[in-house]
């Protein structure tokens, strides 16, 4: 059984998927230190004429492990976001197809990044029609998996 260790990712790029679906088992890290600037709550949409950077502004103080981090919705990034994706694909094929699905995350208020990040990756997993088996690093003990094998950052 070969695993791949990741880290979550806000909206994650197509080579990070491509990636997962050639692992028989994924871990979702989460029980590290979460980092600033980092794709777990920014990613980059290609739009016309550009590339646009869209953040989730999030609280963070001193030491704080990735599955608590807060998302602030104090900032209209909901919306923001949703709209930007609505632009940039908006006349893709099967826009309309997937779009219901993703509107349907954006309108929920999740506690905290981690489980956004997990409900976007499942959903973009079933999309993509990735079958492999998730789990998260928190519910395996060391024996279960090689550390040293397929990390990627």
């Amino acid at each position: 059984m070969s695993d791949l260790l990741i880290e979550l990712h806000y909206l994650p790029c197509v080579s990070y998927f491509s990636l997962v679906s050639k692992f028989d088992r994924v871990i979702i890290v989460d029980t590290e230190k979460y980092q600033k600037q980092s794709f777990r709550n920014r990613t980059s949409v290609l739009m016309a004429n550009k590339v646009n950077s869209l953040t989730i502004p999030v609280y963070k103080k001193g030491w704080t492990s990735v599955r608590d981090v807060k998302i602030d919705y104090h900032e209209k990034w909901l919306m923001n976001h949703w709209r930007t994706i609505q632009a940039a694909y908006g006349k893709a094929p099967f826009f309309e197809y997937y779009a219901p699905y993703f509107e349907d995350i954006f309108k929920r208020k999740y506690s905290n990044l981690f489980e956004l990040n997990f409900e976007f990756f499942n959903l973009l997993k079933k999309c993509l029609s990735v079958s492999t088996e998730v789990v998260l690093q928190s519910c395996l003990s060391n024996s279960d998996f090689d550390m040293a094998q397929n990390f990627i950052d």
